[in-house]
């Protein structure tokens, strides 16, 4: 393991991550607003030595920098999840610890791979993708070759070589009304749509378990509104919840269960979105080569699991080519208030990825 306290360029590498991490950090960059950084990230990747080009579909566009000639794709997203109420720039919390809304969701890690791109210079592809927090359809138009694909998202150093299945369904769960003080007079919504959602934690297709999703599938209630004055017994409750699910599951098991359910309790119900899951074969030459790297440089060897969330993997792997997704920092963090990430992990991410691209080249 390489110990980056003992490595006498360490300072300047730091330097070099937080300086470009804080210009990606305080241009605000919502889905639809990532032309902002396309002219840095240009200027940045044809000093690396990169050919540059943006395609361009209607909102939709993607960058594409290649060095050399290279079958190996490594992407990330530039775009961050909204703010909401938890608005916050780039903030230094002491020396190892930097705070912000996309530090960790990814434009660190994007600022760990042009950290290792402008210390290398081993050919490879790049895909700098838009709307992956909203659409997804930024990765959807990427039209390139590729013999394995690395999508940066955090991960904790846990190579992902599959993701989970999700449905996202709005359910419209409908009651009648009565004096707020009488409930008993009338059909509570609320307390209806507290029942359904019961229900739909007991979904069969839930309890199916997996290697990397060993506790099975689950639920997120995202949302729930309803009802109009506490005098008022509620007629109307909406819910926002995803199902999510591992590769065991076929999503159109799951969509079945959920249609099932909801007649049955009355529920009306609308399909927000689809995603089917996936899964890699682990013996890839992008799996290999990334266990390699990783373990040379953290000393261990890295764990196998999936993804829990959708990623722009899935476009990738739709398209033929192996795709992993990996890169620093706890993804339960993301999209929260608490968004974070130790500049150590960034700083090891950086010697991973360098270590992965000469792989890569040796094995050409």
């Amino acid at each position: 393991m390489i110990n980056l306290k003992m490595m006498p360029c360490q300072e300047k590498m730091k330097k070099e991550l937080l300086e470009t991490l804080k210009i990606l950090v305080e241009t605000p960059t919502l889905s639809g607003e990532e032309e902002k950084v396309e002219r840095f990230l240009k200027e940045e990747l044809s000093s690396s030595g990169f050919k540059v080009k943006k395609v361009k579909k209607g909102e939709v566009f993607y960058l594409h920098a290649w060095r050399g000639n290279s079958t190996l794709i490594i992407s990330a997203h530039l775009d961050v999840f909204p703010l909401y109420n938890f608005s916050k720039g780039f903030q230094l919390a002491g020396e190892k610890i930097v705070k912000g809304r996309g530090v960790l969701d990814v434009k660190g890690q994007i600022s760990a791979l042009l950290l290792a791109l402008r210390r290398t210079s081993y050919p490879c592809q790049i895909i700098f993708t838009t709307w992956e927090e909203r659409t997804g359809k930024g990765s959807e138009i990427v039209d390139v070759e590729g013999e394995g694909c690395l999508v940066l998202e955090p991960t904790e150093f846990t190579i992902c070589t599959s993701q989970a299945g999700s449905i996202e369904v709005e359910f419209l769960v409908e009651g009648r009304t009565s004096h707020g003080s009488l409930p008993w007079k009338g059909e509570n919504a609320i307390e209806r749509a507290f029942l359904f959602y019961q229900k739909l934690q007991n979904l069969p297709s839930l309890s199916v378990t997996h290697p990397h999703f060993p506790k099975g599938g689950w639920l997120t209630l995202g949302r729930i509104e309803g009802g109009w004055e506490v005098m008022v017994t509620p007629d109307w409750c909406k819910m926002e919840v995803e199902v999510s699910f591992p590769p065991s599951v076929k999503i159109e098991k799951v969509k079945r269960e959920i249609e099932r359910s909801a007649k049955e309790e009355k529920v009306k119900y609308q399909w927000k979105d689809f995603s089917p899951p996936y899964e890699i074969d682990s013996r890839k030459k992008v799996v290999v080569l990334l266990k390699n790297a990783v373990k040379r440089i953290l000393g261990k060897e890295p764990k196998m699991k999936g993804i829990e969330c959708w990623t722009d993997a899935e476009n990738f792997v739709k398209k033929g080519i192996p795709t992993v997704v990996f890169g620093a920092g706890p993804l339960y963090l993301a999209h929260t208030e608490r968004e974070r990430i130790k500049i150590e992990k960034l700083l090891l991410l950086t010697q991973i990825l360098e270590e992965f691209l000469k792989e890569w080249e040796n094995t050409t």
